[in-house]
């Protein structure tokens, strides 16, 4: 991931669970997974990578902290009881293990259950040396 701002969104398992989730880094410099899915009406929030200092919905215009918080939405200045924790974007846990990362939809699962077997079985590799190429468009 590169400097605060950088959003790039993904699908988790594309073509079995199908997950929209955003990587964003936020002006700590923390790399967060976030759903990218608006809490109010589930457009995508993050259509394609780039840098930005919030999250916007396009439908109604809900922003978001890069750490997924809720910041504010037209015209809901004054609503009695809003926002709730519920209108932030939920994190997903992430793993980062050298230049790769990881993530977990499962809340329950810690981070060592996943990863702590993959690192025993390939932890030797020196994954800060591994560089991701992007394949040619049509190649899959």
């Amino acid at each position: 991931m590169k400097a605060p701002g950088h959003v790039l969104p993904f699908t988790l398992l594309e073509d079995c669970l199908d997950e929209p989730l955003v990587l964003a880094v936020g002006d700590d410099t923390v790399v967060r997974c976030l759903s990218n899915v608006c809490t109010h009406r589930g457009t995508l929030v993050v259509e394609g990578e780039g840098h930005t200092r919030t999250l916007r919905c396009r439908y109604h215009g809900r922003r978001f902290g890069l750490d997924g918080c809720f910041v504010s939405m037209p015209e809901f200045n004054d609503v009695a009881n809003f926002p709730t924790l519920a209108d932030n974007l939920p994190r997903i846990a992430l793993e980062h293990w050298g230049p790769l990362f990881f993530c977990s939809l499962d809340p329950a699962m810690g981070s060592d259950e996943w990863i702590g077997p993959v690192r025993d079985r390939v932890g030797f590799l020196p994954l800060d040396q591994f560089v991701f190429i992007r394949p040619p468009r049509g190649i899959t």
